[in-house]
């Protein structure tokens, strides 16, 4: 009710704004010409006064054209102030000119300037005009200012409500059309997300939708848990495994959308969404390297890493997108499970994308570790399709010759990689 009220007096008060347009506002205030026509009679008629003298300058130009005989003569106006109006001829036809009433003021490279008697006396007139135009302008702008000044409280109050009006607005039209649902927030370590999408990629066209269910055993356990499979276990973290470009970070980022979102006050995309509050999200996804600061894209890394582990707690949501690929394949394997370990031993709630496909060992001994991998399709012409479903199991490999042939590899070089794969695999089994 108070931001109506001063709405209400803010519109009695702005309507001197109203009757302003500033749709050719200067820059600078010291260049004038910021106040348009018709807000202020006195200016309008310092101005009009001012058009009197531009009738001058029109006669006085045709008078000098008439006795000079160059039609091509110009009485112009010096953005200098101090200069003023000059006559302008070609430099050819400078000889035309009467001495006597013309006197040179300057040359350029095509034109000459001339200065004459009448000139410098309307000059004079123009520049009190001009003068008088401008304190004017500059007495109606301190007024203005000191009418925002005095309605500063008032203004920032009522923008304040029509930015949350904004915003409210905003969450309730993209809900509607993206068919959005309401979230629930709570006090526990929950989070269910039914049909969750990534509300920037679904924009590209057919998006899969996937679910995603954290939980730890609490007072609310037995309404939290829907399905006989889920009774016996709590799953604070899913380690995610499979193909590149199969989905992995997409699910990833798409889960932390959904938490921020709900905890700014918007409808999320999915079918149901219950979450335990989150007290931060902790992001591991991508880097690069920062040369002008002497630091490496594994250094940028491990930066980032550092700060979750020094700073998750039970309550956060962590997203951590294969760790350790900056170094060798052992250190960024043991790096990968060491900081899993960590994740699990602070009860945060987390996504682990990895490639070290080892890992999954990890579950044997870490009940609230489960397992789910970004599903695939292969025919038997080895032929891939990337089904973007996360579902319970584990990754067999990431097909990343594969993905290197969609890139646009060299087919030979393709060809050459899968043969060493196939290499490594047989040593491996033998």
């Amino acid at each position: 009710k108070g931001e109506k009220k001063k709405l209400t007096d803010l519109d009695n008060d702005t309507d001197v704004f109203d009757d302003e347009e500033f749709d050719e506002v200067q820059l600078r205030k010291e260049d004038g010409g910021f106040i348009q026509e018709g807000y202020d009679e006195t200016l309008d008629g310092l101005r009009s006064s001012m058009d009197g003298s531009q009738q001058q300058v029109d006669e006085l130009e045709r008078n000098y054209r008439e006795i000079s005989g160059i039609e091509t003569l110009k009485l112009k106006r010096n953005k200098n102030k101090n200069v003023g109006y000059m006559v302008e001829v070609p430099k050819r036809l400078q000889e035309k000119l009467d001495e006597s009433i013309f006197f040179k003021h300057r040359d350029t490279t095509h034109f000459s300037h001339f200065k004459t008697t009448e000139i410098i006396k309307l000059q004079l007139g123009l520049y009190t005009a001009d003068e008088k135009v401008f304190q004017r302008e500059i007495e109606l702008f301190d007024e203005l200012c000191e009418l925002v000044s005095e309605a500063a409280v008032d203004i920032t109050m009522v923008a304040n409500a029509l930015a949350q009006l904004d915003v409210a607005l905003g969450f309730a039209l993209l809900a509607k059309e993206k068919g959005f649902v309401r979230p629930l927030l709570e006090d526990s370590n929950a989070f269910d997300i039914q049909h969750g999408r990534h509300v920037v990629v679904e924009k590209n066209g057919y998006f899969v939708a996937n679910d995603l269910k954290l939980y730890v055993k609490d007072e609310s356990y037995d309404s939290f848990v829907q399905n006989k499979e889920d009774a016996d276990s709590s799953s604070t973290t899913w380690m995610i495994t499979g193909p590149n470009m199969g989905g992995k970070s997409t699910f990833l980022r798409q889960n932390a959308h959904i938490a921020i979102l709900a905890q700014m006050g918007s409808f999320v995309p999915a079918t149901r969404a219950r979450i335990g509050v989150v007290d931060k999200v902790f992001c591991r996804v991508g880097a690069s390297d920062e040369l002008a600061a002497d630091r490496s894209t594994f250094m940028v890394e491990m930066e980032e890493t550092a700060t979750i582990l020094n700073n998750a707690t039970s309550k956060s949501l962590v997203i951590v997108d294969e760790v350790g690929r900056g170094t060798s394949t052992r250190d960024g394997r043991a790096i990968a499970q060491a900081v899993l370990e960590r994740l699990l031993s602070i009860g945060c709630r987390a996504l682990f994308a990895t490639h070290f496909h080892e890992l999954t060992e990890m579950a044997k001994n870490y009940p609230r570790l489960h397992l789910y991998t970004s599903a695939v399709s292969e025919s038997d012409q080895n032929d891939l399709a990337f089904l973007y479903t996360i579902r319970p199991g584990i990754s067999s490999e990431s097909y990343g010759v594969h993905v290197a042939g969609l890139a646009g590899v060299p087919k030979s070089v393709v060809k050459r990689a899968r043969e060493l794969v196939e290499a490594d695999i047989a040593q491996k089994n033998s």
